[in-house]
């Protein structure tokens, strides 16, 4: 598909109506500053027909003396006209091409975050002067030329006879100006993401010596940027020089044939007059070439930018129209049926992601999606949210069509928690609250502010802190809550973290539709297990998705979709797709197709954590010995709230213990006496981690002194 010209049309790309006032201002001051350029000519054209006629004894010296006295004085008012407007002219040219960039700031400010900022530059710089002086260049030529006609057609068309000769050469040396441009951006872009991306990752850099490799990426960048910059600035000189030579030339030939006409008989005066409007019309052309560069540069950032806004967009002849429901339903109960769903990446329209993939999950119902790496399970999250429109076929939210639901209802009531979380350079209590429904820029809500947020805001980010294990990391930061946190404030979180404070996120949010996208796959296995159970317990009842490539944690009800290739090619409860030996399920578990206590493992043999060796209850759902799970669920807990490791002694009674439930030969005295010790371990650890929590909330200056007494007393 051939790609649309850079034309005038783009520098205006961002314009409104507000702007036509500035811009009618603009255009009057051109218009009268070109008007008082052209009346330049007449007025020396008087005075030099004054002095001839003066020469020849045809007037006194009085008259002569007061004639050019009076043209003088028209000289003086035009010259003080011209100041005015031409400071009008500056004003309104300048103010306009501020608005612009202003235009452009606004309507572009996400889409710009990726792109350079010297691009707005470029479009502020074609649009306010340089748009204004071409404006009075054209203006001033066409007066100019009217003028020189009416004085003397023969010496003008003399004069301008080599221009449509001199045009077509000008424009055949800049036809590799815009490509040379447009390969400059491309070029600058790629040097800005690839020394972006060198710096974040740096330590990765360092690890593998990539150094000199990464630096010579850059180099060689900017070379080739300079190469395409070097190409725009011989177009510009050798248009320059071009244009001086043709100028001097057509004075020269003027000049001659100027006299020519006077020993005919013609007025010196309508010679001088017609000579010099014909070279001022010309000098315009010279005054435009060095402006054109800028131009051209602003025309093709303009359409690059315009892009950016447009609603329909295409890629490689494939248009994508943006989603523009406005149903807005009163409820949303969370039941989301897929069918026969088609899509591609705008970005690879020829490399089919989803092939007519369908699946249903009731309301209320915990559905797995699984399946290898690049299967297009992440995408069916990106379609569910309204990031992407289908190619073909429809998904369904409660019976409604999603093309049909207003995507702000959509993202209010489904939540997607993916793999890479990101964290915003705000304080740490601020980048929880972001999931809060109510408006979290409320000062009233941050600790940085200096008030104390509202007691049941306060208990809800106490609750998610705690659904996502962050008491310990909240002790770490010098300031507790109030810590700035984010890749560019120095108190960066690991990636475990960074997922642990989406999930407060999510759960602070607490939508009808959650999902979650290897959510979890940043922690350590202990509080890995810990966090799956909070978030069954948590979303009992209500809608959940759960894209995994670990089927460890897969229980046997729980319904799964296995995806392979973009299409569905197993569905049904883990239990009946673990019997089929031949299925995908099953290559992807790496386990035999039966539940039983060949499925026991230890946590820390094939994931390399530091724990006790108790059973792991989410690979058994009811079919294993009842004591052997509730001894390992009360051990687990006492582990992970306490978080000290076990010493030699104590796991090997553990174990024993284990053994000798599993063989029957012994049993728990009393159920509830397990239970008991279990819950007076929680309510303390609970009791310690809310006064925690309201002591950050509350007294943010002593959350150093917080900090100490928690690492002392060993409180996570």
């Amino acid at each position: 598909m051939t790609q649309e010209r850079p034309s005038f049309r783009h520098l205006f790309a961002f314009s409104t109506w507000r702007h036509c006032g500035i811009l009618a201002l603009g255009l009057v001051s051109a218009l009268v500053v070109s008007s008082l350029k052209t009346a330049l000519a007449i007025i020396l054209g008087k005075v030099f027909v004054a002095i001839a006629k003066f020469g020849c004894g045809d007037v006194s010296g009085q008259e002569t003396s007061d004639t050019i006295s009076f043209w003088c004085m028209i000289l003086g008012i035009a010259g003080t006209l011209g100041w005015l407007f031409n400071f009008a002219f500056r004003f309104a040219w300048v103010t306009f091409g501020e608005q612009q960039a202003r235009q452009i700031r606004i309507k572009t400010f996400s889409a710009l975050l990726g792109k350079e900022m010297a691009q707005t530059r470029e479009v502020q710089t074609a649009t306010s002067v340089a748009l204004g002086s071409l404006a009075t260049d054209i203006a001033t030529a066409l007066g100019n030329l009217v003028v020189a006609f009416y004085f003397s057609p023969k010496l003008t068309t003399i004069i301008l006879a080599t221009g449509p000769v001199s045009l077509a050469i000008l424009k055949g040396l800049s036809w590799k100006l815009r490509p040379a441009i447009q390969a400059q951006h491309e070029e600058l872009s790629f040097a800005s993401k690839h020394i972006t991306a060198a710096i974040l990752a740096i330590d990765i850099v360092k690890v593998f010596n990539g150094l000199e490799y990464e630096t010579s990426q850059y180099a060689l960048s900017l070379g080739r940027m300079m190469n395409h910059f070097l190409v725009q600035a011989r177009i510009s000189a050798s248009q320059h020089g071009f244009v001086k030579l043709w100028i001097e030339c057509m004075f020269v030939m003027g000049f001659y044939y100027g006299v020519t006409l006077v020993n005919d008989g013609v007025s010196p005066g309508d010679v001088l007059t017609a000579f010099y409007s014909a070279l001022a019309a010309l000098q315009t052309i010279e005054r435009f070439v060095p402006m054109y560069l800028l131009l051209v540069k602003g025309m093709s950032a303009g359409q690059e930018l315009s892009r950016i806004v447009e609603d329909d967009t295409t890629h490689d002849g494939r248009k994508i129209r943006r989603m523009k429901g406005t149903h807005k339903p009163h409820t949303c109960a969370g039941d989301i049926e897929i069918k026969s769903v088609t899509f591609a990446y705008p970005s690879n329209p020829h490399s089919t992601v989803i092939k007519k993939a369908s699946l249903s999950i009731p309301a209320g119902e915990r559905c797995f999606i699984v399946g290898r790496s690049g299967s297009g399970k992440s995408t069916l999250g990106n379609l569910l949210l309204k990031f992407y429109e289908p190619l073909s076929g429809d998904i369904l939210i409660d019976g409604e069509s999603l093309q049909t639901l207003d995507a702000e209802w959509v993202r209010r009531n489904i939540t997607l928690v993916q793999q890479t979380s990101v964290l915003f350079d705000d304080s740490f209590y601020m980048n929880i609250a972001l999931g809060s429904s109510s408006n979290p820029h409320d000062p009233s809500q941050d600790p940085t502010s200096g008030e104390v947020p509202q007691q049941e805001d306060a208990i809800d980010i106490n609750a998610c802190c705690d659904f996502a294990l962050l008491g310990e990391t909240i002790a770490s930061l010098p300031r507790g809550f109030a810590t700035r946190v984010g890749p560019h404030t120095g108190h960066d979180l690991s990636g475990g973290q960074k997922q642990r404070v989406a999930l407060a996120r999510a759960r602070l949010r607490d939508t009808p539709v959650l999902v979650l996208d290897e959510a979890t796959s940043g922690l350590d296995p202990a509080s890995r297990n810990r966090i799956r159970e909070e978030i069954r317990r948590w979303r009992r009842g209500r809608t959940t998705i759960i894209i995994t490539h670990d089927v460890a944690q897969i229980r046997d009800s729980d319904r799964v979709y296995v995806l392979d290739d973009g299409r569905v090619v197993q569905q049904g409860l883990r239990r009946d797709l673990a019997r089929d030996a031949g299925g995908m399920f099953v290559q992807l578990a790496a386990l035999p197709p039966t539940c039983g206590k060949q499925k026991m493992k230890r946590i820390g043999e094939d994931e390399g954590a530091v724990g006790p060796p108790w059973f792991d209850g989410d690979d058994c759902d009811g079919d294993c010995d009842r004591h052997v799970h509730v001894l390992s669920h009360v051990m687990a807990n006492v582990f992970l709230n306490f978080s000290r490791p076990l010493s030699i002694k104590s796991q090997q009674k553990m174990q024993l213990s284990r053994e000798s439930f599993t063989d029957g030969s012994q049993t728990p005295n009393s159920d509830q006496s397990i239970g008991t010790v279990s819950e007076v371990e929680d309510r303390h650890l609970q009791q310690k981690r809310h006064t925690f929590y309201q002591q950050q909330l509350r007294d943010i200056p002593e959350t150093q002194r917080m900090i100490t007494q928690t690492k002392s007393s060993g409180l996570t």
